[in-house]
């Protein structure tokens, strides 16, 4: 998701993300249309490591030019990669292809990661320190790209702007066409040391662009932001916890969208009982929970409705998977790390528009435990949560077919986990119609150790 999160966790999903002992990613996101897209000009040339010209190369590490504080670390040089990322440091070894913002690979800055190429590469990336001290731009650039690189033409330009002092992140998108048989990611990544992909979901940020051309919905990614969009990323340094009545959708709701409400509670957490009350009507979103601060059988967290039957329908799944787990396949609902939730009446249905296999969510809700912090790695398991009253349609034979579609999984990460903390127990599944999957039904894995994963209750 995209990496795996926003589709908003920001996933761009937006698939977002998290909080506590920086279980968090601690910033916020904001998209803009219409705007103009200058074109460099004069940018300066990196020195490349070359494997293949113009196609799977990295930079040498360049000087930012200011110390620039991202995720909570300071950095003063960077690299970047052929194929749509910068990365802060300077021990960047490969250029990457596959694209995996939830991967080994940290600190990353994803504009558009995916197999690319250029043209020339001595002229096609380039870079450009522009202002005075204290309000110097670091501004990147990728032009002529071919996405994927098998694109006969160009098809993509973009850009990422550093600010220093506020330290704020910016990707701008010029010219734009479709894909050539790929898929990216778009977002960020923080510096936790993980042992495996997929385990700290709480630690990136990914978006996914969903909708039409003109009204899109940023929620793995088949399609370019419009020409003229710019992504805002602003680092969040101490918010307020979340308390008391939240509404989604409808009129004048608090959150436009599911994911956006996710991201509120991953990043705040909260001090009291919370409810998320959903509008009637279908989202084109995903809703991503991770470790949310605060939680406890007094202060949980209920996601409902306000009437009628909402639905989460997301199109544009980014990855496939014969069999979904904590890092694989598309979700449209997770909790990671995530204690004392309630979920209650919201459906679940694979949109209509995923009509390729790729396309197709794999899982409609997963419940893993996850890396909250590293090194060593500390880890919270999905616990005490309930699941009620709602109906998952996977759709895995209607479109395309989905060997990996699957209603409900469930699983403990980790070789040596002994720890209850830290395994998905005393969760509640009641009343859930489970449609169309071919995969499984509800899938369960875990650990036989000395606490393994307990009590998980299934009613009717």
């Amino acid at each position: 998701m995209r990496g795996n999160v926003t589709k908003f966790f920001l996933f761009i999903m937006l698939c977002i993300i998290t909080a506590q002992l920086q279980a968090q990613m601690p910033y916020s996101f904001s998209a803009t249309t219409g705007n103009s897209f200058s074109r460099l000009g004069a940018g300066t040339a990196f020195t490349w490591t070359t494997t293949t010209a113009n196609d799977e190369e990295y930079s040498a590490a360049t000087a930012i030019g200011f110390s620039f504080n991202y995720a909570g670390t300071s950095y003063t040089d960077f690299q970047v990669s052929t194929n749509g990322f910068l990365r802060f440091g300077t021990n960047l070894a490969s250029a990457t292809a596959t694209d995996a913002l939830s991967g080994v690979l940290r600190q990353i800055v994803a504009p558009l990661w995916n197999d690319l190429a250029v043209t020339a590469t001595a002229t096609d990336i380039t870079y450009l320190l522009s202002g005075t001290t204290p309000n110097q731009v670091l501004t990147v650039e990728w032009q002529n790209v071919k996405w994927n690189k098998t694109a006969t033409d160009p098809n993509m330009n973009f850009q990422v702007k550093l600010y220093e002092g506020t330290n704020n992140i910016e990707f701008c998108y010029g010219y734009n066409a479709a894909a050539t048989s790929g898929s990216a990611s778009i977002g960020l990544s923080d510096n936790t040391v993980i042992p495996t992909a997929g385990q700290a979901t709480g630690k990136y940020l990914s978006l996914n662009v969903c909708g039409i051309a003109g009204a899109r919905v940023f929620n793995g990614i088949f399609n370019a932001p419009d020409s003229g969009t710019v992504f805002t990323f602003l680092p969040v340094t101490s918010s307020t916890p979340m308390t008391g009545s939240y509404t989604v959708g409808g009129s004048t709701p608090d959150f436009a969208t599911p994911s956006l409400a996710a991201m509120a509670l991953n990043q705040r957490g909260i001090s009291g009982p919370v409810e998320i009350l959903f509008a009637d009507g279908v989202y084109d979103d995903i809703f991503y929970l991770i470790n949310v601060a605060g939680t406890s059988a007094t202060n949980t967290i209920t996601i409902g409705k306000v009437s009628g039957s909402p639905t989460l329908s997301p199109t544009n799944g980014s990855v496939t998977s014969s069999a979904p787990g904590q890092s694989a396949g598309d979700h449209v609902i997770r909790l990671d790390g995530t204690q004392f939730v309630i979920i209650d009446g919201i459906n679940i249905y694979d949109n209509d528009l995923n009509i390729t296999t790729a396309t197709k969510f794999e899982a409609g809700i997963g419940l893993y435990n996850s890396i909250v912090a590293g090194t060593p790695s500390v880890l919270s398991g999905a616990r005490f949560n309930i699941i009620k009253n709602l109906t998952i349609n996977m759709r895995g034979l209607t479109g395309a077919f989905n060997s990996g579609s699957t209603g409900i999984r469930m699983g403990t990460v980790g070789s040596a986990v002994t720890d209850t903390n830290v395994t998905n127990s005393y969760n509640m599944f009641q009343d859930i119609t489970v449609k169309n999957i071919f995969c499984g039904g509800i899938k369960m894995y875990g650990h036989n150790g000395e606490n393994p994963d307990r009590m998980n209750q299934f009613q009717r």
